[in-house]
């Protein structure tokens, strides 16, 4: 069988009544998320060259994702762009 990817590290977490709404996650809790995966993982952001993004397509919730994964990434010193799918 083909080997497609290596999944190495992930997290998971909630909000609490910390979040925007019932159905939308907190900038800082995501941002939170964003940075344990990458650390579980041991993976470096200035190395990562594709974001898979959640996208989910609303108003509310993408410019939310956007500004998480802005804040774990700002920190990198990465010179080279990262995409998002």
């Amino acid at each position: 069988d083909t080997i497609y990817a290596v999944l190495r590290g992930s997290a998971i977490n909630n909000d609490g009544s910390a979040k925007v709404g019932f159905t939308a996650p907190s900038i800082e809790g995501q941002a939170r998320v964003i940075a344990q995966a990458q650390a579980d993982a041991g993976v470096d952001p200035s190395t990562i060259g594709l974001i898979e993004a959640h996208g989910t397509g609303t108003t509310l919730g993408d410019p939310i994702e956007m500004r998480a994964l802005q804040q774990v990434f700002a920190t990198s010193g990465r010179t080279e762009p990262c995409a998002i799918g």
